[in-house]
């Protein structure tokens, strides 16, 4: 029986699954044959190659570290195109947009609604489950989750993206917030 793969590092990039299979293939003395580079795991009469198993191993240790390089490469190109207010992907905020040269920029359409959401939330009168309410009533499709998030959020006032609120505004909803916890456990 033979267990092949294209290319080392294409099948492992983790020492320990690594090893794992490949006990688990000399135990029911499986051949392990790699294309690119050309290796095989045993001898012609079923034993260990000692200096085949060596330089699968280097190869994936090599193949490790070049993916860490490409997470840590892949990290500073997200972290800079944020710091200029690109968006990187995922979800773009509500009262956002990306435009077409890939910048975050304010949504005219649903930034009035996130404006007046803060400063309904603001003044002290509602909590989130009466300022869902109210503008449930007043036609507005939203949940109370995404309220509750969107009051919540610093990104608002600390992110490169434009800013939809002022700081004041943002803070007189967390005196909001605080005020209105209450604490009890969830158990």
């Amino acid at each position: 029986e033979i267990f092949a793969v294209w290319e080392l590092s294409r099948a492992f990039r983790n020492e320990g699954v690594y090893c794992e299979i490949k006990n688990f293939l000399l135990d029911r003395g499986i051949q392990f044959l790699v294309k690119n580079p050309s290796l095989r795991l045993l001898n012609p009469d079923g034993t260990l190659n000692q200096g085949m198993e060596l330089a699968m191993s280097i190869h994936i240790t090599l193949a490790k570290q070049e993916m860490e390089l490409k997470k840590e490469r892949f990290h500073r190109a997200k972290s800079a195109m944020w710091k200029q207010g690109k968006y990187i992907g995922g979800v773009v905020k509500y009262g956002y947009k990306v435009d077409e040269n890939g910048y975050i920029v304010i949504d005219d359409e649903t930034a009035p609604f996130v404006r007046m959401v803060f400063e309904m939330y603001s003044t002290g009168k509602y909590s989130v489950r009466t300022l869902y309410d109210e503008l449930s009533e007043r036609g507005y499709k939203i949940t109370y989750h995404i309220i509750n998030k969107l009051v919540a959020d610093r990104s608002y006032i600390d992110s490169p993206y434009p800013q939809l609120i002022s700081a004041e505004l943002w803070n007189k909803c967390e005196e909001v917030r605080n005020k209105n916890y209450i604490g009890i456990p969830k158990g």
